[in-house]
């Protein structure tokens, strides 16, 4: 045998290995058009662009007891509109709060 064939006889189990691979599949994920608009609920990396964190920052949140609860759809994360506004309220107390216990006043 030559060389080049001996070479391409080799390759050629190895190439048809790694094509049915699990490692060389595409990993499908599900996109916004695929879900139903009135859903009632967000995807969390779409609430995160929404206020501007990062998913890190999410997290972190989660972690400490105040972020908005979350379900699971698949492999999707989600926030219904219901925990989302009641976030926000929670924010908008726990800001008010906070302003109310600043020594530092403005005097007019």
């Amino acid at each position: 045998m030559k060389s080049s064939s001996l070479q391409h006889a080799l390759c050629q189990p190895l190439a048809s290995a790694a094509s049915t691979s699990p490692r060389n599949t595409k990993r499908i994920t599900p996109t916004t058009a695929s879900l139903p608009p009135d859903l009632g609920a967000t995807r969390l990396q779409d609430f995160c662009a929404r206020y501007r964190i990062s998913r890190w920052t999410f997290m972190k949140l989660r972690k400490a007891g105040e972020a908005p609860r979350t379900f699971k759809v698949g492999a999707l994360v989600f926030i219904s509109h219901d925990a989302e506004r009641e976030w926000l309220k929670a924010r908008e107390q726990a800001a008010a709060e906070a302003a109310g216990r600043t020594t530092h006043r403005i005097r007019r």
